[in-house]
């Protein structure tokens, strides 16, 4: 079967076009969304405070296979939209800025050591403090699981260790004949 000319270009018109449409798509998926003004961010906010007090939070906690049984379609549009409103809020209205850190006084200055982009604190030989010493190991038991204090292992709270597996005896040897 052979195509007419007209089919070709039809199909070349299709693909292009469906190329271009490609093009397009990517480019605005690349073009983050504007930032929001602070009046609509305030209006977001508090249109999210009205939604919560209506129980819908509670309502997307109890997840989605709960919700599309139990909830009409107008409490599932406010579940819609304060999902919505929440990610406008996180990502298009602005942030304050984190307060600047204070300098502690008593914090040793941190100084760039020689390498790669480590820094290391100067730290006073006076202000070095002594490790602390290891604890003492719990006294030895003796054979039959009572330690210094005459308890057994069972006593102090300890289980009762496993006795070894029997070992099989080396066979006699044959008596020459």
């Amino acid at each position: 079967m052979m195509r007419t000319s007209l089919e070709v270009q039809a199909n070349l018109v299709k693909a292009g076009l469906a190329g271009v449409a490609l093009m397009l798509t990517a480019i605005f998926a690349a073009v983050p969304a504007a930032k929001l003004d602070d009046q609509t961010c305030t209006q977001l906010k508090s249109e999210i405070v009205l939604l919560e007090g209506l129980g819908v939070r509670e309502n997307i906690a109890r997840g989605a296979a709960w919700g599309k049984t139990n909830l009409d379609r107008n409490k599932l549009e406010q579940v819609k939209k304060l999902i919505e409103m929440d990610e406008a809020v996180a990502f298009r209205c602005p942030r304050p800025k984190p307060a600047p850190a204070v300098a502690d006084p008593d914090a040793a200055p941190v100084v760039p050591a020689k390498g790669k982009g480590k820094a290391v604190a100067k730290v006073k030989p006076s202000e070095v403090q002594p490790r602390p010493k290891p604890k003492p190991k719990p006294p030895a038991q003796s054979s039959d699981g009572a330690g210094e204090t005459g308890q057994s292992a069972q006593q102090q709270g300890q289980p009762k260790p496993r006795p070894r597996p029997a070992q099989p005896k080396p066979a006699e040897p044959k008596p020459a004949q």
